[in-house]
């Protein structure tokens, strides 16, 4: 799909069936969400695919409070960006709010386009408990974890894309 009508058809997705992401789709996601830009090319990030069922349950606990996000019930993939220090490739620490957020965008981006071109759906969740998500995901005190994004199937028909008008979004100066 050409990169217009892929970005024009993604949209997130709060429907999900009980059918599993296959591997390799995973793994093609994977490899495309790799190789997204960051500043100074530090890749301050560690993408953590959690599809188990243990570790399923554990997630969305962190994820799902009452009716909050309560249509993660049926997503079985995740993809937690797990924030690490940004380090340049020289050795040289930057500080730890340098671009990582702005940085992690990006990495988001790539993977929903990428899903979308594979045919799998996706939904970034940013309400995470980000205490209770250490321990699921093994973090250690340099990592931390406050955006996932949910992969799977959805049968809901896609929805028209509203956005702003050209004129209120865009200006040349």
């Amino acid at each position: 799909m050409d990169l217009l009508s892929l970005v024009k058809n993604r949209q997130s997705a709060r429907v999900y069936t009980d059918k599993k992401v296959e591997i390799e789709k995973i793994n093609q996601i994977l490899e495309i969400a790799r190789l997204a830009p960051s500043a100074c090319n530090s890749q301050p990030w560690k993408m953590v695919v959690v599809n188990s069922q243990d570790k399923l349950d554990g997630l969305k606990k962190c994820l799902i409070s009452g009716s909050v996000n309560a249509f993660l019930c049926n997503v079985n993939t995740f993809i937690c960006m797990v924030e690490e220090p940004a380090v340049l490739r020289k050795g040289v620490t930057v500080p730890s709010d340098y671009y990582t957020e702005y940085d992690i965008g990006e990495l988001l981006a790539y993977i929903t386009l990428a899903a979308e071109n594979v045919g799998v759906s996706s939904c970034i969740i940013g309400r995470v408990d980000t205490e209770k998500i250490v321990s699921v995901l093994d973090l250690n005190e340099n990592e931390k974890c406050k955006i996932v994004v949910a992969l799977g199937y959805s049968d809901t028909p896609k929805r028209e894309k509203i956005r702003k008008s050209s004129d209120e979004t865009i200006k040349f100066i």
